[in-house]
C-alpha cells in the first residue's frame, strides 16, 4: 500500500469545481484547503499507479497547475533486487 499526502496548486477561482472533481475521486481523500491550496491524501497499491494519477489524473484537471508530494509511505517489503518504479 502507498499513502501519499499531496498539494494540489490551482489558477484562481478554481478551487470550488476541483473540489467537487476531487471528492468523486477513488481512493483520494480531500483534507482541506489552505490559501488556495488544497489538501490530499492518496492510497494506491502501487508506486507506478500512484504517479499516474498524480500525473495524468490529478494534474490533467483543468485550473490544476501542479501537484506536489508531500510525502509518501508504503508498507511494502522489497525484493531482493529493489524496486522498479518503471
Amino acid at each position: 500500500m502507498v499513502i501519499s499526502s499531496l498539494i494540489v496548486k490551482c489558477l484562481p477561482g478554481f478551487e470550488e469545481p476541483l473540489l467537487s472533481r476531487l471528492k468523486d475521486l477513488e481512493r483520494v481523500s480531500v483534507e482541506g484547503v489552505m490559501n488556495g491550496d488544497i489538501i490530499l491524501v492518496m492510497e494506491n497499491e502501487l508506486v507506478h499507479d500512484a504517479v499516474q494519477m498524480i500525473e495524468s489524473g490529478i494534474g490533467a484537471l483543468p485550473g490544476v497547475t501542479g501537484v506536489y508530494p508531500v510525502y509518501i509511505a508504503m508498507d511494502t517489503d522489497f525484493p531482493g533486487g529493489g524496486v522498479n518504479f518503471a
